[in-house]
């Protein structure tokens, strides 16, 4: 007897996986991939932007046991941070060195979480606590899946500094408590105020980048092999 069909399915349906079976495991993989810690790079389209957390250390506000730093940085989504205190939860990413962020991404899941999932949340970044140059804020409505905070001014460069914080600031149903399955800073591969980039991508007068190095003063091109 065949089985009963949910709402949704049809006789297609069913042929459909029976002859793609490749096609359906591919699609699975994908599915899984994209819910993974490196998830956000379907959504980001920027070959030359990678994961920049690794450069700095975080710290959160509180952790409930075993739901700590470790858990939000790994790779499952099913590994989160919960915090165990009442609002606002901050999470403080102190980098080594000056570092570029172009975005900020964390992964809500709020089928899951309900009142644990954040409602507001803010990013702040600077040189240090006291030096904050930008801000960003975001209010979301039952999120599901990657979360995209950008971070680029308003000539589309990203900010640079050495702290960036993440501050839930509310949760859904008024929860006390929150999680955050997954989080990650952006930024380029290589900075544009890398020696090497500034000498080969200089402003003319018409505020546009040049690549040209033949008109450089003193051959410095010539230097550089």
């Amino acid at each position: 007897m065949r089985r009963s069909q949910t709402y949704g399915e049809s006789e297609d349906d069913d042929m459909s996986i029976l002859r793609n079976p490749i096609t359906r495991m591919a699609e699975m993989t994908i599915a899984a991939e994209k819910q993974s810690s490196s998830g956000w790079k379907y959504f980001i389209d920027d070959e030359k932007l990678i994961d920049v957390t690794h450069l700095g250390i975080i710290t959160l506000s509180s952790v409930a046991v075993g739901y700590g730093v470790k858990e939000l940085l790994d790779r499952s989504v099913g590994k989160y941070w919960k915090s165990n205190k009442a609002a606002p939860h901050t999470l403080f990413l102190e980098f080594q060195k000056v570092v570029d962020v172009a975005y900020v991404v964390i992964y809500l899941d709020y089928a899951h979480d309900e009142s644990y999932c954040p409602e507001k949340i803010q990013i702040d970044m600077g040189w240090s606590s006291t030096n904050i140059f930008k801000t960003v804020t975001r209010t979301f409505e039952k999120p599901q899946g990657w979360q995209i905070f950008d971070m680029k001014d308003e000539k589309s460069h990203p900010t640079r500094g050495m702290l960036l914080t993440l501050t839930v600031l509310s949760n859904h149903e008024g929860g006390r408590d929150c999680t955050i399955r997954h989080f990650r800073a952006i930024g380029p591969e290589v900075s544009r105020f890398d020696p090497l980039v500034k000498l080969n991508s200089f402003k003319d007068d018409d505020d546009k980048f040049c690549d040209d190095t033949s008109i450089l003063p003193f051959n410095i091109e010539s230097n550089l092999r």
